[in-house]
Formats: C-alpha cells, sequence, structure tokens
C-alpha cells in the first residue's frame, strides 16, 4: 500500500483512535504516507457536537505528529477535512490560512436539512424516488461550487450521497458526472477515492468505494490526474481497507499515479 490520506484521530468526536496508534498500525501494513484529516466544520449543529479543530486541538495534533514522524518508511501529514457550505467560504479560507496544513479535503456532508453523510436517514428514503431524485440534484449544485471554490486540495467521497440511498445508474447520471470531471480538471481540484463503503454495507465482493468505479473510471478517461485513496479510518481495523484493490484497479485503467499532499504542494509517486 502507497498511501492512505484521509485518517481520523480522537480530536474528532466520533473516534477515539490515538496518533500513535494509528501511525503504529500504518508502519505495521508499511504504508508509506498517512495524513491524519480530522472534522473541521462550520455548520452549527456539527460545529457545536465538536467537529472543529480548536487552538489546542490543531497544537495536540501538530505535538503528536512531530514526535511520531521518525521511521524513515512511514511519513506522517497534517490535514483535515473540511465540510463545505457557500456561505461559510471566507471562513473556510481564512481557517485554512491560519494553519499549515499539509493537505485539505473537501467534503459535502450536507444539505439544507439533510445530512447527506448519515447513513441513519436512509431509511427516510425507502420508495420516495421523487425525493431522492431532487437530493442528488441539489447535492450536483453544492459539489459544483465546492469545486469552483478552489478551496481544497480533493473533493473526498465525491458520490456520497449513496450512503443514504440506493445508487442511482451510472447511466442516468453520465453527464453530470462529465461536467464534474470537467470542473475538477478546470479548478485544479483532484479527488478521493474512498474506501470506506463497506464500513457502512459490510463486506462486498466487488470493489465499493467512494467514488464507484464507473466515475473513477470516467474520470480517469476525462484525463483528472489528482488521485488520493484514503481509507476515512474511525476504527483501527479500517486502516488500509481495500487500498490494495484500489491501487490495482487504477493500474487496470492504465493510471501510473497517484499523488499525496505536502504542505498543500502535490506530490505524484508511481503505483
Amino acid at each position: 500500500m502507497i498511501l492512505d490520506f484521509h485518517l481520523h484521530s480522537n480530536t474528532s468526536p466520533d473516534t477515539k483512535l490515538e496518533v500513535e496508534e494509528i501511525y503504529t498500525e500504518a508502519v505495521r501494513k508499511g504504508i508509506k504516507y498517512v495524513c491524519i484529516t480530522n472534522h473541521h466544520e462550520f455548520y452549527n449543529r456539527l460545529s457545536k457536537m465538536g467537529f472543529t479543530l480548536t487552538e489546542k486541538k490543531l497544537k495536540n495534533s501538530l505535538s503528536d505528529i512531530k514526535q511520531l514522524n521518525l521511521n524513515k518508511n512511514t511519513t506522517l501529514f497534517f490535514g483535515t477535512e473540511i465540510g463545505y457550505w457557500q456561505e461559510y467560504e471566507n471562513p473556510i479560507k481564512d481557517f485554512i490560512n491560519s494553519v499549515q496544513f499539509d493537505f485539505v479535503i473537501g467534503s459535502v456532508h450536507g444539505l439544507p436539512g439533510l445530512e447527506v453523510s448519515d447513513s441513519r436517514t436512509r431509511f427516510k428514503l425507502v420508495g420516495r424516488p421523487k425525493l431522492q431524485r431532487k437530493i442528488v440534484d441539489d447535492y450536483f449544485l453544492k459539489l459544483k461550487e465546492a469545486i469552483k471554490s478552489q478551496l481544497f486540495d480533493v473533493i473526498g467521497h465525491i458520490d456520497i450521497y449513496k450512503r443514504i440511498m440506493p445508487e442511482p445508474k451510472f447511466v442516468n447520471l453520465k453527464v453530470q458526472w462529465e461536467e464534474i470531471a470537467d470542473l475538477l480538471i478546470e479548478n485544479n481540484v483532484g479527488f478521493e477515492i474512498n474506501t470506506s463503503y463497506t464500513n457502512h454495507f459490510g463486506k462486498n465482493p466487488e470493489l465499493a468505494v467512494y467514488p464507484s468505479k464507473e466515475i473513477i473510471k470516467l474520470f480517469v478517461q476525462k484525463g483528472v490526474k489528482k488521485i488520493t485513496i484514503g481509507s476515512d479510518t474511525h476504527r483501527i481495523e479500517q486502516l488500509g481497507n481495500q487500498i490494495d484493490d484500489v491501487e490495482k484497479y487504477l493500474k487496470s485503467l492504465g493510471v501510473k499515479q497517484i499523488c499525496y499532499f505536502e504542505k498543500r504542494e502535490v506530490k505524484f509517486v508511481n503505483l
């Protein structure tokens, strides 16, 4: 495994993992590049729940990373995952510029009145195809805004709406995904292959990731070059999940390099 660039430690309220625990496991599994990407949310409800990187949390994380970054075979980087809302673009920009991050993931976690990242919402949408279509349409509008903001290095789990509804057929959304690919290239933004799909829906004989294999293939064919891979780890056994399989799939598509980020600069590495 080359890299796992989406990992959460206990400065996020949804995990108890210590940075040292994550790093030790990454070294054991032989992963070359890993990045702690804890949540920072500006949306009021989530920020009140503790999904924010306070000055103390940032200081502690940086201290942990500097002390642990001693293994020559595994390098630990410092990043964040930020939920995108257009009305918070200026505060997001100010926050990113105030901290020396290596890497910034932009994620669309929510729409007005709906958290598309919360699989517990799934039961509310069963048997409601019109509402599902509206949510997907609204999601694409916000996704385009996130890309055009140019605030982020990559977009995380880019088709995450399938966490709360049956996955729409690729052919029905192909035009929209082609538009997204063009926007990624135009705005110099990459995309993440996020392997956490099986965390919510169990084992799958096929490669089950965000985005789907069809979307990955389309992005590659359209010429999107910036591709990272992340397990979105919240429990230690998730670290590195499916990453070998993703690397093999990318090779089958003719992809020769993926990337990591250091001080917000892209670094390409051979598969």
